[in-house]
């Protein structure tokens, strides 16, 4: 009797997390999504049964009105693309493949992960702060496992000097 009760709860689970993944994954027309929101830099990987794609058709990806960095085909149903900077908020992304539409979902876009900030040095005045705009991937892991670095580039007279990390 017990046996039968736990065999009809973990059905009744299953049946309850299979509801959840269906729901879980945001799409519409047939468009499904890794995550439904990402940042500049973020790789989201999309599924559209029976879409046909090929590495040598590749299809275009577009984030509102900003188009992906890039789409790799994984499979004949199945991409990722590389979200471009784009504002924060809610957009539409659409995959294209030949010109057609295949699918499309609601996406939103996540403030970037870093900013880019542009300094001046001057001689007696020191450093000053004169821009400053988001970025994607302002940092890098270090190659010998020296954890999370920074990356900079030293611009003088208006072309590059030197670029490091710390």
């Amino acid at each position: 009797m017990r046996f039968r009760s736990v065999r009809r709860s973990l059905a009744r689970l299953c049946a309850l997390l299979a509801g959840a993944a269906a729901v879980g994954c945001a799409g519409g027309d047939s468009l499904f999504l890794s995550r439904d929101a990402a940042a500049p830099g973020d790789v989201v990987r999309i599924r559209v049964p029976d879409a046909g794609f090929s590495a040598g058709d590749p299809p275009a990806v577009d984030f509102g009105d900003r188009a992906a960095l890039f789409a790799r085909v994984l499979g004949p149903d199945a991409i990722e693309a590389l979200a471009p900077a784009a504002p924060v908020g809610e957009r539409e992304l659409t995959v294209r493949l030949g010109g057609d539409v295949v699918g499309r979902a609601d996406f939103r876009m996540l403030p970037a992960p870093a900013r880019r900030l542009l300094l001046r040095w001057e001689e007696g005045a020191g450093v000053t702060l004169i821009g400053a705009s988001p970025t994607a991937g302002g940092y890098t892991e270090g190659v010998a496992r020296q954890g999370r670095r920074l990356s900079y580039d030293v611009l003088s007279g208006g072309s590059l000097a030197f670029t490091g990390s710390v």
